[in-house]
């Protein structure tokens, strides 16, 4: 009974030392198989390997040329003859109206020296006399508001029809002589006299008007 039992006990070491080592074996070859195949890069250290550089976009072109210049724009609108010209329309125009509003400035005070003598005249007469003189006076105030609106009116009206001549003429000269841009002096804070363009802009802006004349 002892010796059959020790017999057993050792049939059952041997076969576990047998499984022990089988498992040894299975271990060790799959870490070869793994070993052998290579491996996929992990995403992160994928992430962290360099990028090749793109290349730069290309720089935009830049203007061949870029001429730049200025012009007083005070100076051409009243050096411009067509200014010259209606300026002198406008005084006679304003003479005008001044001798009316004088004559009929005398008209009222005609009556108000009629009406310093109402003792000289009756009732009727001196009541009608006065309603005159009333309507006279407001006649006198109303033309002389409607004379001084139809001048300022006409007066801006000129204007902004020379002004659209001069920045015309402007644009024209910057065009033909290859200007990028030409500059109003009033708005700069300093231009060397050798960008200013004024007396070549006038001349051309007074041979238009002469040849419309």
């Amino acid at each position: 009974m002892s010796n059959r039992a020790t017999t057993t006990q050792r049939v059952l070491w041997f076969v576990l030392v047998a499984c022990r080592l089988s498992l040894v074996a299975a271990s060790d070859a799959r870490a070869a198989e793994q070993a052998a195949t290579p491996s996929a890069p992990h995403p992160a250290r994928a992430a962290a390997q360099p990028v090749a550089a793109q290349p730069e976009a290309a720089p935009a072109p830049v203007l061949a040329t870029f001429r730049i210049g200025s012009v007083n724009v005070a100076k051409l609108f009243s050096e411009y003859n067509r200014t010259k010209a209606q300026d002198v329309q406008l005084q006679q125009k304003g003479k005008q109206k001044e001798e009316e509003l004088k004559a009929r400035a005398d008209q009222l005070k005609e009556l108000q020296q009629g009406l310093g003598k109402s003792e000289l005249l009756n009732d009727q007469t001196r009541e009608s006399k006065a309603r005159e003189l009333e309507h006279k006076q407001d006649d006198l105030q109303n033309f002389r508001k409607s004379a001084s609106r139809e001048l300022g009116r006409e007066r801006d009206k000129l204007a902004r029809d020379i002004l659209t001549d001069v920045y015309s003429a402007i644009e024209e000269y910057g065009k033909t002589n290859g200007f990028t841009v030409i500059l109003d002096q009033r708005s700069l804070t300093y231009a060397q006299s050798a960008v200013d363009v004024t007396d070549d802009v006038l001349k051309l802006l007074n041979s238009h008007y002469s040849a419309t004349r």
